[in-house]
């Protein structure tokens, strides 16, 4: 840089410098003026004391005023009233004229006509509009009381920030915190780190979200934890609106309802409060827990009904499978009510017991005391259950009621049409024969999961064959159709359907 253009800069920077130091602490007035015998610069003001700075007011019981250094030490009861209408109490303030900075200490106290802060040290930063306390404050608004270790005020933007011991108690809902940060312009909250958020209905585990006061909606991720009523909600990312009590987990959420014991798993579940219901995609698991076993049931959708006489029913769309160690089933759609343990599936279900298989065009499974009780398939039932090899014992029907005792098929009914086809066996296993009937209405009862008694009415017609000169055409009735690749071995396979869940795809 040339010479002469240093010299015009370094005036400048001296011109600037000199203008600023010469914005000095104006003394208003003082009932009595002395000067300090150690230090002439030093004014000691004692009475009613008043200054003047820069549009900045400051009034106290006594004070000492540096006029060298374009400082002051205010004492007793002392207020600052800056010209941006924030004004600082406390009994002590050290204000500094060139930096505009108070340090204020004992019963301190700023506002700014919204909110009140209240500590016993404090640092304002007048020309910034920053004000900060390091060792516990409290500050209210009308709505709400926070009180942390340290705190952070930005007049200019409305933010609030919070650290370490953060407590925030409203009206109706109380937060705990690592971190807070407020913005009362637009009325959200951000949490940061062990959070914990309660009311009368509702407790939240967090570690960052946001709260918007304007339409009380909680926005949480970071896995959150909600135990709201009689529910326990998880996932990745959970959106609460406290008015409508409608929450929505997203990405890897689990649902419990304690009083009904089950679980819900998905990429998305919504659960209404007011009315207990329920809607989950892309897929939704539930697990129904009893003492014997657990009942898991996933699907593409899942919805639920509340009806006030027949309560709750959980409604299960597209690619639906029922699991339970002793049975499995697969359909299209299904109905579970939940008041009568009856489950109702539709669309060409398959129903396996053990190794036998069941298939009807719609099929109704009815629980009692948490095991199955009853089956009834309508149109089109087929029952297969494998002999030996490839060879199959076969009835079929129009329709059929199968009745179950200690979990264990005790009989079997069936209606209109029926062709039953099983293999004859000594004492040795060994085949003997083959038994072919008809009629209108065939009755099996079992004995320890054993063939125990046939009963054919109305129009019955049947042939005993050698089991070589059983006619080829029988050995599969006509609809005939196994489905037994379809069995899963565990409940595991079930839930290996959420690792392949595009979260993207979750709207």
């Amino acid at each position: 840089m040339p010479r002469f253009y240093t010299v015009i800069a370094i005036f400048l920077l001296f011109l600037t410098n000199n203008l600023f130091c010469q914005i000095k602490i104006q003394l208003d007035h003082a009932d009595i003026l002395k000067y300090s015998q150690i230090r002439s610069d030093i004014q000691i003001l004692v009475g009613n004391v008043s200054f003047n700075h820069d549009g900045n007011y400051l009034y106290c019981d006594s004070a000492f005023l540096y006029t060298k250094e374009n400082r002051v030490e205010a004492f007793g009861n002392v207020t600052l009233i800056g010209k941006n209408q924030i004004t600082l109490t406390s009994k002590y303030i050290d204000y500094n004229g060139d930096t505009k900075i108070a340090k204020s200490k004992k019963d301190v106290t700023l506002t700014d006509g919204y909110y009140i802060l209240k500590t016993n040290e404090l640092d304002y930063n007048i020309t910034k509009n920053i004000a900060y306390y390091l060792n516990y404050g409290t500050i209210t608004d009308p709505y709400q009381t926070i009180t942390s270790k340290k705190g952070y005020y930005y007049g200019d933007s409305g933010d609030l920030s919070f650290a370490k011991n953060v407590e925030i108690v409203a009206t109706d809902y109380k937060i705990l915190s690592d971190s807070i940060k407020y913005n009362s312009r637009y009325e959200f909250v951000y949490f940061f780190d062990n959070t914990t958020i309660t009311d009368t209905n509702m407790i939240i585990y967090c570690d960052a979200g946001i709260y918007d006061m304007k339409t009380d909606t909680f926005f949480l991720t970071n896995h959150p934890i909600i135990y709201y009523q009689s529910y326990y909600i998880e996932a990745d990312t959970v959106q609460f609106n406290r008015q409508s009590s409608i929450t929505i987990a997203r990405s890897r959420a689990i649902m419990l309802d304690t009083i009904n014991d089950l679980k819900i798993s998905s990429p998305y579940i919504k659960l209404s409060q007011n009315d207990s219901s329920i809607l989950s995609y892309k897929p939704a698991i539930i697990d129904f827990y009893s003492e014997n076993d657990t009942l898991t049931i996933i699907g593409d959708t899942l919805i639920t009904i509340t009806d006030s006489l027949r309560g709750r029913e959980f409604v299960f769309n597209k690619n639906v499978r029922i699991f339970q160690n002793d049975l499995q089933a697969v359909c299209d759609s299904l109905v579970f009510n939940q008041l009568d343990s009856i489950f109702t599936l539709y669309k060409l279900p398959i129903f396996w017991f053990d190794s036998t298989q069941m298939t009807s065009d719609t099929m109704i499974l009815y629980l009692k005391n948490e095991n199955i009780d009853k089956m009834i398939g309508f149109e089109n039932a087929f029952i297969i259950e494998p002999f030996i090899d490839t060879l199959y014992n076969q009835i079929k029907g129009i329709t059929v009621t199968i009745k179950f005792k200690n979990n264990e098929i005790d009989s079997l009914i069936m209606f209109r049409q029926t062709e039953l086809a099983y293999y004859l066996v000594d004492d040795e296993q060994k085949i003997i024969g083959v038994n072919y009937s008809t009629g209108n209405q065939t009755i099996l009862t079992f004995v320890e999961r054993e063939l125990d008694k046939v009963l054919i009415l109305e129009n019955p017609q049947g042939t005993v064959y050698p089991y070589d000169e059983f006619p080829i055409e029988l050995q599969r009735l006509k609809g005939f159709q196994t489905h037994y690749d379809k069995l899963i071995p565990n409940r595991n396979e079930i839930y290996k359907a959420l690792n392949y869940v595009n979260i993207t795809d979750i709207k």
